[in-house]
């Protein structure tokens, strides 16, 4: 079930989890702000928190994983949030603890979208997660550094969105990607 992570986020940030975010003690559930539908909502800091699940068997996942209109319209809504002043968080959350690299596909229009937003001032993490007294749990540990871009609890969003513009993609036979590292 995919909403864990939303739950996983949730309880990440009242245990103080995601200092980014800022302050944070009222955390409000698929909120609606001005018409767009948050995963979670931060109101002392107008910060929107969309959270995405990705799952691999594999040691490395590829995001996303399958063509989303609804995504698409999120980011498009994304931008228009982030125009009138809204904060913006993006967390990606890979439900296999072993996960060592997330791939995001620059071939796709999600790639092109979550790039304006960044541009705009979204923030984006990933994590990954883990089973913890029968509840799913954000893992806090730092994963093995690889010649990737490298997200981060304290890398700017500056470096994060140069690196998804700018960065050297890898070759793949029937697609171009960007390499993302994930921080747990």
């Amino acid at each position: 079930n995919t909403s864990l992570s939303n739950v996983a986020v949730e309880k990440g940030i009242h245990n103080r989890r995601f200092s980014y975010l800022g302050k944070r003690t009222l955390v409000q559930k698929e909120h609606s702000v001005e018409g767009y539908k948050a995963d979670l909502y931060i109101p002392q800091t107008k910060t929107i928190v969309e959270i995405k699940s990705v799952f691999s068997e594999k040691d490395e996942a590829v995001f996303p994983t399958v063509f989303s209109e609804r995504t698409q319209n999120q980011l498009k809504s994304i931008q228009e949030m982030l125009d009138k002043g809204y904060n913006v968080a993006f967390i990606i959350v890979s439900l296999n603890p072993y996960i060592k690299k997330l791939t995001i596909d620059k071939s796709t229009e999600f790639y092109s979208e979550l790039t304006r937003c960044i541009e705009k001032g979204m923030e984006i993490r990933a994590y990954t997660s883990h089973l913890k007294d029968y509840e799913i749990e954000i893992k806090k540990q730092e994963l093995p550094k690889y010649d990737t871009v490298t997200i981060t609890d304290c890398l700017p969003i500056s470096e994060i969105a140069k690196a998804l513009s700018f960065s050297t993609p890898r070759k793949n036979k029937s697609t171009e990607k960007t390499s993302v590292l994930m921080k747990c």
